[in-house]
């Protein structure tokens, strides 16, 4: 039974006009906008009974990601966001939205093939509501009939955003709102997935929703699945009155390989443009017909069209106003909406110039600030061998002098003789330990002493920022800089990757093979948000892009949260981090072999599955936790949140086939390019096959997330 009936007040400006329908989360509702007087559609998030926590959670961060990119994108093809907020009687989060009274192409195509000059139409409207999300760097990941509505004009409009994948971000795990619980490496609808979403690509781009868009033009033209005919079919072979160029284009548009089909909506728009502007299907008996009767009358139309003004919707206005100006041709009651109209859409196009100015004058302003960053990199990095190499000149000098001390001692200590007190207090002095004491034992006994001699500096006092040598685990040391604890990794081979056995295993894993690294110290745990906030009051890290997490209005800054992992910062800022703390971002393989140990454990703690005991995960938490919060979770080498909390970058850039690249690995330093950078250990929101040490994802470098932070590597 619905949640609301007619009357019923939502969000105090709505009133419930009828039930339209119902998924496996929400419910949809027909609404009177009390104010503006206008119908909207109100979508309700809703919990069945029986629904876990994190599969509900999923469901509420889709609900949330539809509203934010619905409200920024603002297109006539793209349907509008007005509102998101609780509802305060009910408590459930409240969608309102703009209400499509034409329904959805899926019902349109029950009855079977469309007319190709309507195919044309919707699908040129649909590619220019993906040229809008693709414009901002939003690929919809869930293209399908039953995902395009119409509104009262006929005019389509893409919808439903809940699975798309924003600019910079990682992939929301889970499948599609209306599939099985079980998480899936890639959203979206089978029936409707590109060949690199089945794949299950971590970062699919604007191609893949043009192959989706081909799916459903081939649907559309043949009242067939493309997915159930032989490989290549093509449109013609089922509907022959499909002109030739049509035909090319659907082919086009089906390639297995994103680089053959338009890359994104403004390509496809144009090109199906092109076809539009030819007659789509020629026959040799062609009357030329009138103008056809309009739709609206008159005074309707005008009617609407004031309608759309208020709303600020010209691009709409244009397109009717050009439909009434055919059919009415020289009124005079169509001047002033003119006028008004062809007044809006030159401010529009001025202002989009200006944020095209804009954009460039900033764009150079940040090839400027890089240019000098990188300018400052070298020059601390010059200073910095500098540093190293005062600091090994005074190590040899200190030794050079402890030795001269030495054999000063021997000399002193011949036959018959014992050295005075002043040499016992400078051997104590000296810290030589067990050695010293065995010297000053023999001397107080009488017996003969046997000559010291001093090789082993290791108790030497070492120069600030230097840690001792890296030979056993359990070592540790304390960085002087930012007071991160450190885990001894010792030199040796490791397993990297995964076997052909392991069902949750990527392609990307494998196969599995040997590595050599040199011993370094790793973090035991991601940076925290009080660790970075000192870099940046040292003016050599720039804040978090957002002082918010997913959960948390104030995140960083916030001294509650003090010790939890600093989120929303990208590669280049981890980068500046690791440099300013006098370390460096660990390689893909540091960071594994640390994580998992040498034999090639599935996860830090061993091969037993995951538990909320062990790490924070598959949102069973909801959110970040402070740092070191599972111990039971520590690594072999006492690393600990290498699982889950937040992904991590690396150094290295990300290549699928990378680990078949080669046959011999010591000291691997990845790819010499790419496009995105290695993540690793999964985070608070991922399920428990991306928690494993091996699961390698790919993250733009300019990335900014609540899900994605870093931690260090000091390597000898």
């Amino acid at each position: 039974m619905p949640i609301f009936q007619p009357g019923d007040i939502v969000l105090r400006d709505y009133q419930i006009e009828a039930f339209i329908g119902e998924g496996s989360f929400g419910e949809v509702y027909r609404a009177a906008d009390l104010n503006l007087k206008e119908t909207v559609a109100l979508k309700i998030l809703r919990r069945s009974a029986g629904m876990a926590d994190g599969y509900y959670e999923r469901a509420q961060a889709r609900f949330t990601l539809e509203a934010r990119l619905g409200h920024r994108i603002t297109h006539a093809n793209v349907i509008r966001i007005y509102k998101f907020a609780p509802d305060e009687a009910s408590g459930l989060l409240v969608l309102a939205m703009e209400y499509a009274a034409g329904g959805s192409l899926a019902d349109r195509m029950k009855s079977g093939q469309l007319a190709i000059e309507d195919v044309l139409q919707i699908a040129r409207q649909v590619a220019a509501g993906l040229g809008a999300l693709h414009e901002q760097d939003v690929v919809h990941r869930d293209l399908k009939p039953s995902n395009i509505l119409f509104d009262s004009t006929g005019t389509a409009k893409v919808a439903d955003l809940g699975l798309a994948q924003p600019a910079n971000a990682l992939q929301v795990s889970g499948s599609s709102f209306g599939g099985s619980r079980e998480l899936q490496t890639s959203p979206g609808t089978p029936a409707y997935m590109s060949p690199e979403q089945e794949a299950g690509k971590p970062h699919l781009p604007p191609a893949s929703d043009i192959y989706a868009l081909g799916l459903i033009l081939y649907e559309m033209l043949t009242g067939r699945s493309y997915k159930n005919q032989p490989p290549g079919k093509r449109t013609r072979a089922l509907r022959p009155d499909v002109p030739a160029g049509v035909d090319e284009l659907v082919a086009k548009m089906l390639s297995e390989d994103p680089r053959q089909r338009p890359w994104d909506g403004a390509a496809a728009e144009q090109l199906l443009g092109e076809l539009a502007a030819v007659d789509p299907a020629p026959s040799p008996v062609r009357s030329v017909p009138a103008v056809p009767a309009p739709v609206w009358t008159l005074d309707e139309g005008l009617s609407a069209l004031k309608d759309m003004e208020t709303a600020e919707e010209w691009q709409l206005a244009e397109e009717l106003l050009k439909q009434l100006e055919a059919a009415y041709s020289g009124n005079p009651k169509l001047m002033l909406p003119r006028k008004r109209i062809n007044q809006a859409l030159a401010v529009i196009q001025e202002e989009k110039a200006q944020a095209e100015r804009r954009g460039a004058e900033e764009k150079a302003d940040r090839e400027a600030a890089e240019r000098a960053r990188q300018a400052e990199l070298a020059r601390k990095k010059v200073e910095a061998e500098a540093r190293l190499e005062r600091e090994a000149a005074d190590r040899a000098r200190r030794e050079a002098e402890r030795r001269a001390k030495a054999e000063t001692q021997s000399k002193s200590t011949g036959p018959g003789k014992k050295p005075g007190w002043v040499w016992i207090v400078v051997l104590v002095l000296l810290g030589l330990g067990g050695l010293s004491a065995a010297w000053m034992s023999d001397w107080l006994s009488g017996k003969e002493p046997t000559p010291v001699v001093v090789t082993d500096l290791t108790d030497t006092p070492l120069p600030s920022g230097t840690p001792p040598a890296c030979t056993e685990i359990g070592q540790t040391w304390t960085s002087p800089i930012d007071g991160m604890t450190l885990v001894c990794v010792p030199a040796g081979e490791f397993l990297m990757g995964s076997t052909d056995g392991d069902g949750d295993a990527n392609s990307d894993e494998k196969p599995q093979h040997t590595v050599y690294l040199d011993a370094y110290w790793m973090d035991q745990t991601e940076v925290t948000n009080a660790q970075y906030a000192r870099c940046a009051a040292a003016g050599e890290c720039r804040r978090p892009e957002s002082d918010s997490s997913y959960t948390r209005n104030s995140y960083y800054g916030n001294t509650q949260y003090a010790d939890y992992p600093v989120i929303e910062v990208s590669w280049d800022d981890a980068v500046a981090y690791c440099e300013w703390a006098g370390r460096q971002l660990p390689s893909e393989a540091e960071w594994e072999k640390a994580a998992r140990g040498t034999g090639g454990q599935i996860y830090p703690w061993g091969n037993q599955a995951p538990n909320s005991g062990l790490l924070n995960f598959d949102m069973n938490i909801g959110d970040t936790t402070a740092v070191g919060s599972y111990p039971d979770g520590a690594s072999p080498y006492g690393a600990l949140d290498m699982a889950g909390n937040v992904w991590e970058w690396t150094q290295d850039w990300y290549a699928e086939n990378y680990y078949s690249s080669q046959t011999t690995w010591r000291n691997p330093a990845g790819p010499a390019s790419g496009e995105y950078r290695v993540l690793c250990g999964g985070s608070w929101s991922y399920d428990s096959r991306s928690v494993r040490a091996a699961p390698r994802n790919g993250g733009p470098p300019g990335g900014r997330v609540d899900l994605l932070g870093f931690r260090c590597l000091l390597s000898p």
